[in-house]
């Protein structure tokens, strides 16, 4: 029930995982008590504040990419969704692992049955925004093909060959501050 320890057992077993399900699986599992453990009452409730902070990010991520591996892409954005809520700064999400885990929720947007075409518009475009290249390039080419699917009609050929197509670069702009 110690929580700095449940963080590095996390942690490392994500690291390790490699792919292997039953180390995912470990993680997750100590993720999720990680995240239902109480305060010690020996710890003063700054330094718990400061630990849960630093830890809830790292718990919901290994809770993600289990999900990711098991290819239940509602649990992995929800896991992912409640780990980019929890950093302190915004500032934080335009980084990896957080901007990783972006690009995964915009992918696992676009594989559900059916696909939640806004989302993974979003969220690649917002990963786009922050990612280096030869990444960055991928994923908005990736988002802008959703975009036209969803947006344009197939005998509006401004829309379709435009690139950007019209409408496009205001997601940019809002998907490139940090705070949303």
């Amino acid at each position: 029930t110690n929580l700095r320890a449940l963080t590095f057992v996390v942690y490392l077993e994500t690291q390790q995982a490699g792919g292997n399900q039953q180390l995912l699986d470990e993680a997750a599992a100590t993720a999720k008590k990680g995240l239902a453990t109480p305060k010690d009452p020996c710890m003063a409730d700054a330094d718990y504040q400061k630990i849960k902070e630093a830890a809830t990010p790292i718990f919901y991520r290994a809770i993600g990419l289990d999900a990711m591996a098991k290819k239940d892409y509602k649990a992995e954005i929800d896991a992912f969704s409640s780990e980019l809520k929890s950093y302190g700064n915004p500032q934080q999400t335009t980084v990896v692992p957080a901007l990783l885990d972006t690009y995964y929720m915009g992918s696992a947007s676009l594989q559900m049955t059916p696909p939640e075409i806004t989302n993974g518009i979003w969220f690649l475009t917002r990963f786009a925004s922050f990612a280096k290249p030869p990444y960055q390039k991928q994923a908005l080419d990736t988002a802008i093909y959703w975009y036209k699917k969803y947006h344009c009609s197939a005998t509006d050929a401004a829309c379709m060959n435009g690139n950007p197509p019209p409408g496009f670069s205001d997601i940019q702009t809002l998907a490139s501050q940090p705070a949303n």
